[in-house]
Order: C-alpha cells, then structure tokens, then sequence
C-alpha cells in the first residue's frame, strides 16, 4: 500500500508539472495592423473607444481565445501606407507599428489603403502604394522566426469623395475616391499578396455577397455604420442614402464581427464567404 501510495503521489507531481508547461507555453499572437477599420472606427458597439474591445480584433479574440490565440489591436484612424504626416512610417504611426514588430506576432493582418485613396493622394497611390507596402510586409517578415501574414482586401466603398469636403466645418481636402478604393486597390493587394507569397483574404468580395450590401451603387449596408460625426446632409449623393447606416465605409459592430468570422474561416482554411 505505501509503494502505490507513493507511485500515485509521483504521478500526481507529474501531471501538476506537466499541466504548469502547459499554462506557461506563450500563446499565439495575432498583431491586427491597420487603420481605422482596423481600430473599430466609429466605436459605436457600447463597449468604449478602447482598441483592446473595439472592431474585428476584438471579435476575433473572442471567436478563438479557447484556441490558445492572443489578438491585438494595432490599428488607428487615417494612417496611410503611402508617405505623408499620417504615414505609418511617419510620427503618427511609427511607434504603433514599431510597438507591432517588439510584440513578435505569429500571425499579422494587414488592413490599409482606404486613407492613400484620397484625392489629393491618388498620384502617390499610383506611384508609392506598392513599394511602400512592400516595406511594410518585409518589416514583419524579417522578423525571427517570421510570422504567418495575410493581407486583408477592405470591405466596400458605397459613396465617393466621403470623409472630404462633405464634412462640417468644411475645408478638408478631397475625400476617399470610390472607384480607385473599389476597383484599383483590390487589384493592387492582389499583386502584392502573389508577389510578397503571402496569403490574401478578400472582405471586400465577402461584404458583396451579403444580400444589403450586394450594390456599391446603393448605399445601404446593414453591416455599414451610422453616419459619421459632422457629416452634412448630401442631397446631391451619386448613390441612395439609408439613415440608418450612411457611413459608406466603416462597418458597424455586426459587421465587424462579420469580418472576424471571415478571418476565423481563413485561418480554417475554409471558404472566407
């Protein structure tokens, strides 16, 4: 009886110390870089502005903390990839992309382009998008060891030249040019995403195939958000406008936890849609 008492007791220091490496292998990290579609732009969800509990990291925390993953939210509103003071390499980011690479993720999202669409950006968009994306990318892939990445195509624009002059006071520069967002950059994270041979997870097709969300030319997404602060009134608006969710970019909190289960399916390896 002692010997079995004691075998029990050895195998119970086992299983103890067994389970406690267990608990203290690191988890996988998941950095969500990106703008403010990354952020969770307009926090409308009642949960704060904080980026720990806002947009689809939040929501992909959420669908894949049983699975051992760690996600963080790297994003902040109206940074470009293209250079300029709101550039990712400028002042205005740096540090938060800075802050990305000292975490040392094993898996990246990349979710920019909507800011380099801008009118009074369209040259650089043209001439700088790539190779200053491509420096992006690198930056993570240099890392050791380096992390899975996967570049997110950004879901659909449904106004033209919004977050421009249509706002109150008015004085911006032209806003984010709908045809160039919904046509050329698509194209443009393709290339990229062959190109660099990392993985690309297409939102934008997805948000397509949502039956409210299916006509860029009617703008009345139920997974887009409510208008944005300080926007007037655009009686002269190419497309229709819905009240209830008049943004034409940023989706609401439903939509954000639509684009984490879209993230969750690729990472599944299943169909994104």
């Amino acid at each position: 009886m002692k010997l079995r008492a004691w075998v029990l007791f050895l195998a119970s220091i086992s299983f103890r110390n067994a389970l406690g490496v267990r608990q203290r292998t690191p988890k996988a990290k998941i950095a969500c870089v990106g703008d403010s579609l990354t952020a969770g732009y307009p926090f409308d969800s009642g949960r704060g502005p904080d980026a720990s509990v806002s947009g689809y990291p939040y929501h992909l925390q959420e669908l894949l903390a049983d699975e051992g993953y760690e996600v963080r939210n790297f994003g902040k509103g109206e940074t470009t990839v293209v250079s300029g003071s709101k550039s990712y390499r400028s002042g205005w980011y740096n540090e938060t992309w800075q802050e990305a690479l000292r975490w040392k993720p094993d898996r990246v999202l990349l979710m920019f382009g909507a800011n380099d669409v801008k009118e009074s950006r369209l040259k650089k968009f043209e001439n700088e998008f790539e190779d200053a994306f491509t420096q992006l990318i690198q930056s993570f892939l240099d890392l050791d060891p380096p992390p899975v990445l996967a570049l997110l195509i950004p879901p659909p624009m449904y106004d033209n030249n919004i977050y421009g002059p249509e706002f109150d006071p008015p004085g911006r520069a032209g806003g984010m040019q709908q045809k160039v967002y919904n046509q050329q950059l698509p194209l443009k994270l393709q290339e990229l995403a062959e190109r660099m041979q990392v993985s690309l997870i297409d939102l934008h097709e997805c948000f397509l195939k949502h039956e409210s969300c299916t006509d860029v030319a009617v703008n009345c997404c139920d997974w887009e958000a409510p208008k944005p602060p300080k926007r007037r009134a655009r009686p002269h608006a190419a497309v229709q406008q819905c009240a209830a969710h008049d943004d034409a970019i940023h989706p609401n909190d439903e939509g954000y936890r639509n684009i984490a289960l879209m993230v969750q399916r690729a990472m599944d390896g299943k169909d994104v849609c």
